[in-house]
């Protein structure tokens, strides 16, 4: 990656007069911790929610490298308004309703202390769906995944997903 700062110049995108200008090498790898989120209710697995529905948020983690992930943390922040969020619980995780956030981390999973290469494993929410409300109300899930390994710095990776609520509101 190469920036510049300048005075502008006459001409589209170029700089008149360079003031100062950093080179810097960036390396774009796959993730060392893979996150995936899929959702079922009483019905199996869906794509879109139902009014009343009583969903179970799956939330796969794996290690994809082959070292060591030590540390590991996972936060799913809730938002949309589907859920019934004093109602949300989570399985070996910590919820704060008014956050709208579950974590997972060494406190509540042991699990999450180390992770060897290619392991994995799912965790799980409950979020109960309201029965009535907004038209096409909805649930959005954002996932981040922290960990550490011991000859580099930090990994994060990110997994978002929605699902819409179909039906009558009433």
């Amino acid at each position: 990656v190469k920036a510049s700062v300048g005075d502008k110049s006459g001409s589209v995108n170029e700089i008149g007069v360079v003031y100062a200008q950093a080179v810097q090498d960036v390396t774009i790898t796959s993730p060392l911790l893979a996150l995936s989120v899929r959702m079922e209710t009483d019905r199996g697995p869906v794509e879109n929610l139902r009014y009343g529905d009583r969903a179970t948020i799956f939330i796969a983690y794996q290690n994809k490298r082959d070292q060591t992930l030590r540390n590991v943390s996972i936060t799913a922040k809730l938002s949309g308004d589907a859920a019934i969020i004093p109602q949300v619980k989570a399985e070996k995780g910590y919820y704060d309703s008014s956050a709208k956030t579950v974590t997972w981390d060494v406190s509540t999973n042991e699990e999450l202390r180390s992770l060897a290469p290619l392991a994995e494993g799912v965790l799980k929410v409950y979020v109960p769906i309201v029965s009535k409300g907004t038209n096409a109300p909805a649930l959005t899930v954002t996932v981040d995944g922290v960990a550490s390994v011991v000859s580099k710095d930090d990994t994060m990776t990110q997994v978002s997903r929605s699902w819409v609520v179909q039906g009558s509101a009433t």
